[in-house]
């Protein structure tokens, strides 16, 4: 990334693909055969989000599975291997549900594309304290923009 002027570079974050800096926040991201960049200026920040994608399909259709073997075989014992089928497929899919989880950050801005990133391996508070940092650099550069203006 190439610095704009009087731009300085504030937080590299994420394995170096997430760069804040006190001007705008910056990812550069490959996916598969081809890379994309996205580039958001601090003012035009709306939102910053953190949250955990998950597909409840998995989980729901797991829990059910589970409770119907377990009917099953509380109800007929020796009903063969059916009960035990539907227990382990449905423990599978539990599994699956909690191994497919994502933690997602996303910053959007007013009317542009928002930057999504995977935050794996990221604890809470080092997200948490990410955000407040991208907060605090768009405060200061309305701030900046503000005084500049008067």
């Amino acid at each position: 990334m190439t610095l704009l002027p009087n731009e300085q570079q504030l937080i590299v974050s994420n394995a170096g693909k997430i760069i804040l800096t006190n001007l705008r926040i910056f990812m550069k991201e490959s996916e598969g055969s081809g890379s994309y960049i996205i580039s958001i200026f601090l003012e035009k920040i709306s939102s910053v989000e953190s949250r955990h994608k998950t597909n409840p399909l998995l989980g729901l259709i797991g829990t059910l599975l589970v409770i119907v073997g377990l009917y099953l075989y509380a109800s007929q014992p020796y009903a063969g291997n059916a009960p035990m089928l539907f227990i382990i497929t449905g423990v599978i899919l539990i599994i699956l549900y909690y191994a497919t989880r994502k933690h997602v950050v996303t910053i959007a801005s007013d009317g542009g594309r928002a930057l999504n990133f995977e935050a794996g391996g990221i604890s809470e508070a080092e997200i948490e304290k990410f955000l407040t940092d991208v907060q605090d650099a768009k405060l200061k550069r309305i701030t900046a923009i503000t005084s500049a203006a008067l």
